[in-house]
C-alpha cells in the first residue's frame, strides 16, 4: 500500500474504534476525525490515484462523513452531546465490527491478489531509458480492415541503456490502454475481465525513464526485438526488456493494431480492436481444435508430426497474424538502416544492426522462427512458449534458436527437429504454465488462484527467464559466452533441456 493509503487506513481504524465509545466520553478531536479522514481521501485521490481495490474504504468514509456531520455540527456549537439509545449504539458497535472485518478482509485479499508493487529492479549497470514510436509502411496495405485504401501502421516502443535518470520521470507500468470495440465487447467464448480490474497497474512504477538520454559506450548497443502474444500488447513483458537495456541492449517491441485489445496513437486516439478479426479468430478456433485435441493426447513422435502438419496446412488465420508481424519487424529495420532515429536526438551510432536479436512470446515465439527463417540480418532468436506457425515446416533456421517451454507445451516443436537447424538449445522449467514467461504472473498473483501461472513462484520465474535469455543474446550478440544455455545448471534445477532437439 502507498504512504496516503496506510495513513487513510489508520485514521479510518481510530474513527471506527472512537464511535464505540459513549459520546460523552469521548475527547472533543475525535468528532474531528472523520472530516481528517475525508481530507487524506482528497490528497489520497489528488497525489495517489483512485484504484477500485480502495473501494470500501471511500464508502467507509462517505458513510462516516454523513453520519458523524451531525456531532461535529454540535462540537462547533458547543452543545451538550445528544446520548443516542443504548440499542442504537449496540447497533453502532456491531456495524463497525462488521466494517472493520470487511474492510480488513477486502484490503488484504486487494493488496495480495492485486498489489501496487515496481516491477523487479534490472540487474545492469545502465539506467533504462524508454521512449515510443509510430510507424506508417506507405508500401503495404492494411489487411486486418475492410477499407481497400488502408495503409499499415503501428506503434511501438524502444527500450534503451540511459545516461542518467536526474530530471526524468518513472513511466508507469501501463499507459491504461482502454478496450475499445475489443474482446469485452465482442463477448461470446472469450469474454475479457472488466478493463477496471486491472487499473492499478497505471500506478505501478517501471524503472523505465521517459526520453532520458542515451548512454554512450565505446561500441553500439545490439538491438533485440521483442513480440508479444496474441492479443497482448508491447506492455506484457517488460521484465525482459528493462533488464536486457540495462545489460546494453537496445529492446524494439511493436504493438499489433486490431489484434490487440486497441492501440493508442501519438496523437491520443485509438485504433480498436478488430470485431471483424476476432470472428475470424473464433472462426479459426472451432475448425482447428479437434485437430489440436489429438495433438496433445498423441503419444506417439511420428503422429504428432503427421498432425501438427495437418494443423499448419490447413491453418491460415495464424499465418496471416504471423506475416503481418513478421513484415512490421523488418519495416522496422528497414526504417532503421535508412536512417530512422528512435527517440529524441540522433543516436544512429549507438546501434549496432549487424547484431539483431529477436524473442517473443506464445504467438510472438513463432514470430521468432519465421523471422530467422526469411531474414538473414537476425542474428539468433528465443521462442518463449510459442507453438511455430508459418514456413519453418518446409524450411531450416540457420540461426542460432532457443526454445523455453511450459511445462503444458513441452515438446509441441519436436516435430520440428530438422527445421530448426544444427544451433538448437530446448529446454522446459518445470513448474511453469504458459503465461508465466510474461509479466502476468509476476505483477497479478490472482493469476496463480485463477489457474493461469503455473506452482513456480513469480521472482523465480523473472530471475529464470531473465538468467536464460539474457546468457542467449550475450553469446550471440555480444560474444560473451557463460555456458547458461550449453545445458543443466545446478543453480537452476527446474530447467530441464531437452535432447531431442540437439
Amino acid at each position: 500500500m502507498r504512504t496516503f493509503e496506510i495513513l487513510l487506513v489508520a485514521c479510518l481504524l481510530a474513527v471506527l474504534v472512537a464511535l464505540m465509545v459513549p459520546e460523552r466520553k469521548r475527547a472533543t478531536v475525535i468528532a474531528f476525525l472523520p472530516a481528517f479522514a475525508g481530507l487524506l481521501t482528497v490528497v489520497h485521490l489528488a497525489f495517489e490515484g483512485y484504484r477500485w481495490h480502495m473501494l470500501p474504504m471511500y464508502v467507509v468514509v462517505v458513510v462516516l462523513l454523513a453520519t458523524t456531520a451531525p456531532y461535529v455540527a454540535r462540537q462547533l456549537k458547543g452543545a451538550p452531546p445528544n446520548e443516542p439509545s443504548k440499542a442504537l449504539r449496540v447497533a453502532g458497535i456491531v456495524a463497525c465490527v462488521l466494517g472493520l472485518i470487511s474492510l480488513g478482509f477486502g484490503m488484504t485479499a486487494a493488496a495480495i491478489l492485486f498489489p501496487v508493487a515496481p516491477l523487479p529492479a534490472p540487474t545492469g549497470p545502465f539506467t533504462v531509458g524508454t521512449t515510443y514510436m509510430e510507424f506508417a509502411d506507405s508500401t503495404r496495405p492494411e489487411t486486418l480492415t475492410e477499407d481497400p485504401n488502408d495503409l499499415r501502421s503501428f506503434t511501438g516502443r524502444v527500450w534503451y541503456p540511459a545516461e542518467t535518470s536526474a530530471g526524468f520521470r518513472r513511466v508507469p507500468y501501463s499507459s491504461g490502454t482502454p478496450t475499445i470495440g475489443s474482446i469485452t465487447e465482442q463477448g461470446g467464448e472469450f469474454p475479457a475481465p472488466p478493463d477496471i480490474l486491472f487499473n492499478h497497474l497505471e500506478l505501478v512504477p517501471s524503472h523505465s525513464m521517459l526520453d532520458a538520454p542515451w548512454a554512450t559506450a565505446e561500441a553500439a548497443y545490439p538491438v533485440v526485438f521483442f513480440s508479444p502474444g496474441f492479443l497482448s500488447s508491447f506492455e506484457g513483458c517488460q521484465v525482459y526488456a528493462e533488464d536486457l537495456a540495462s545489460h546494453g541492449y537496445v529492446v524494439i517491441s511493436v504493438d499489433q493494431p486490431y489484434e490487440s485489445r486497441s492501440v493508442v496513437n501519438d496523437d491520443g486516439s485509438a485504433t480498436p480492436f478488430s470485431q471483424e478479426h476476432m470472428a475470424a479468430y473464433l472462426e479459426h478456433l472451432e475448425a482447428i481444435l479437434p485437430a489440436w485435441e489429438r495433438f496433445w493426447t498423441q503419444a506417439d513422435v511420428v503422429q504428432r508430426r503427421e498432425i501438427a502438419r495437418e494443423i499448419l496446412e490447413s491453418e491460415h488465420f495464424m499465418d496471416n497474424v504471423l506475416r503481418i508481424r513478421v513484415a512490421d519487424i523488418q519495416y522496422v529495420v528497414d526504417w532503421l538502416q535508412q536512417g530512422g532515429a528512435l527517440g529524441p536526438g540522433d543516436v544512429a551510432d549507438r546501434i549496432d544492426l549487424s547484431r539483431l536479436g529477436v524473442f517473443g512470446h506464445s504467438m510472438g515465439g513463432a514470430v521468432v522462427g519465421q523471422t530467422l527463417l526469411v531474414d538473414a540480418r537476425f542474428t539468433a532468436g528465443i521462442n518463449l512458449d510459442g507453438f511455430q506457425w508459418g514456413d519453418v515446416v518446409s524450411g531450416r533456421v540457420a540461426q542460432p534458436i532457443m526454445v523455453m517451454y511450459s511445462d503444458f507445451f513441452s515438446g509441441a516443436n519436436e516435430f520440428l527437429t530438422e527445421q530448426y537447424g544444427p544451433d538448437i538449445r530446448a529446454m522446459t522449467v518445470r513448474g511453469s504454465t504458459h503465461m508465466d514467461f510474461c509479466d502476468d504472473a509476476y505483477m497479478m498473483p490472482i493469476t496463480k488462484r485463477m489457474g493461469m501461472a503455473g506452482p513456480i513462484p513469480g521472482d523465480r520465474m523473472v530471475k529464470i527467464g531473465r538468467t536464460y535469455i539474457r546468457s542467449f543474446f550475450d553469446k550471440h550478440l555480444k560474444g560473451e559466452d557463460d555456458s547458461f544455455t550449453d545445458g543443466p545448471s545446478t543453480a537452476f534445477p527446474e530447467v530441464e533441456f531437452a535432447d531431442y532437439l540437439r
